[in-house]
């Protein structure tokens, strides 16, 4: 069976290519007095004026908030439609296509079908599978020969390599066209650097920088007095260097100097300061005629790799630290929410670039993961033989556990930094 774990732990490290645009601060919804009222307390009505623009803010609020959502659903079912077709077009049996795990919450297989397509109680990614060498498939309640050619396993080696790098492969596609589209329908982005790093969002407000006072939008032109020089590297670079300053055994307060004149002062925590940089860039938009639209693409698709892998690079770097950055299914539906409030115009690369991480997260060599799977692949080719099944099934059973506890803290982490935890245990704040 192959299984793609791409919800959770491929969406976990969202480089911050694309967000340069979220300069302002964060505007949610909120009703005014006579609504907030009305609201809390159902026996006073709103007064026919006022309720069509509050049901109309409402079902705004709820669309923009379920736009990171449907990006990386979107995404997750793209990668395991890589499979499924890699599979089909060369005639290889497939027994499911499902989005989630867990229990199934709704199926259907169609007429003359033998493949079951389901949604699952946990979204922490989706898999497609295949059936193997028993002869009877108690959930699909279908007959099967392990001796049938067309079973994925009886398949030679470079049609089953196929099969599993199909996903990635899909995960690019979907980058490559998602540029391209963002290239002819809002225009090829033109950035013109200025001085200093750039405050996106601040997720997690109880980190040392939100309670110092920073706040998305502002500009940090100077750290501890030395000047942040303009270009496309310098959130890098005062990342790498607040990085240092914070992990400090000293613990002395970083001193950052903001474009409007304020000078803040944040007390590390713990290693970490908890803030997001990107370059101070503004951005222009200019439309590009259709026949430089491919090379412009391809200009934008080798940038947001790049980045993307730098980010990951970053990332491993140093695991133990950058892991705090590490988001979830929510985190990264909550960076997509972001987006689409401030600037929907980019919405297009940030679905690239999920759709990137998604892909380069699934090629890693890590059981359980499309990267594991080739390489049991090549360990069958340079033995001659597969590794023993019971082998190979307690390798893949470890792995998912891992997968599974790491995507249920992710979960955590991102319920934390967006403050549900506080809101489920304390109820809304006035």
């Amino acid at each position: 069976m192959v299984e793609a774990f791409v919800w959770s732990v491929a969406a976990a490290k969202v480089p911050r290519t694309g967000r340069h645009t979220l300069g302002a601060q964060r505007q949610a919804y909120k009703p005014g007095s006579a609504e907030l009222s009305a609201w809390r307390c159902p026996q006073r009505r709103l007064s026919a004026s006022k309720r069509p623009a509050l049901v109309a803010s409402i079902a705004t609020e709820a669309g923009v908030n379920l736009t990171g959502v449907f990006i990386l659903a979107g995404t997750v079912v793209i990668h395991e439609l890589g499979h499924f077709l890699a599979a089909r077009l060369q005639g290889i049996k497939v027994k499911g296509f499902s989005i989630g795990f867990g229990p199934r919450l709704f199926s259907f297989r169609p007429k003359n079908s033998e493949t079951e397509f389901a949604i699952r109680l946990l979204p922490l990614g989706g898999f497609v599978a295949f059936p193997e060498d028993y002869r009877y498939d108690e959930e699909s309640k279908t007959i099967v020969k392990n001796d049938d050619p067309d079973l994925l396993q009886n398949r030679p080696l470079m049609q089953r390599a196929l099969v599993i790098a199909a996903g990635v492969l899909a995960n690019i596609a979907l980058a490559w066209t998602l540029l391209f589209t963002s290239v002819e329908t809002v225009g090829a982005p033109r950035m013109q650097f200025e001085t200093g790093v750039s405050v996106p969002a601040l997720t997690d407000m109880s980190a040392p920088a939100a309670k110092a006072g920073l706040k998305p939008g502002d500009v940090i032109v100077a750290v501890n007095g030395q000047a942040l020089a303009p270009g496309a590297e310098s959130a890098l670079e005062a990342a790498n260097m607040l990085r240092r300053l914070a992990a400090d055994p000293q613990h002395k307060p970083i001193e950052l100097q903001l474009s409007d004149g304020r000078v803040v002062r944040v007390d590390p925590e713990g290693g970490r300061i908890g803030v997001q940089l990107v370059p101070n860039a503004k951005v222009s938009r200019e439309r590009v005629p259709l026949r430089n639209a491919v090379p412009e693409t391809n200009k934008e698709f080798v940038n947001t790799l790049r980045n993307t892998i730098n980010g990951f690079i970053t990332l491993f770097s140093n695991l133990k630290e950058n892991s705090k950055e590490l988001s979830g299914p929510l985190g990264v539906a909550s960076i997509g929410a972001e987006i689409a409030r401030h600037d929907a115009s980019v919405l297009l690369q940030f679905a690239a670039v999920i759709s990137l991480n998604l892909g380069i997260i699934n090629a890693l060599p890590l059981p359980a993961l499309d990267g594991g799977q080739m390489a049991f692949l090549i360990v069958e080719a340079i033995r001659g033989k597969p590794l023993p099944r019971n082998l190979e099934n307690a390798i893949n059973g470890t792995a998912l556990t891992l997968l599974l506890v790491m995507s249920g803290f992710l979960l955590i982490g991102d319920l934390e930094r967006i403050q549900v935890l506080s809101w489920l245990m304390n109820g809304p704040s006035p």
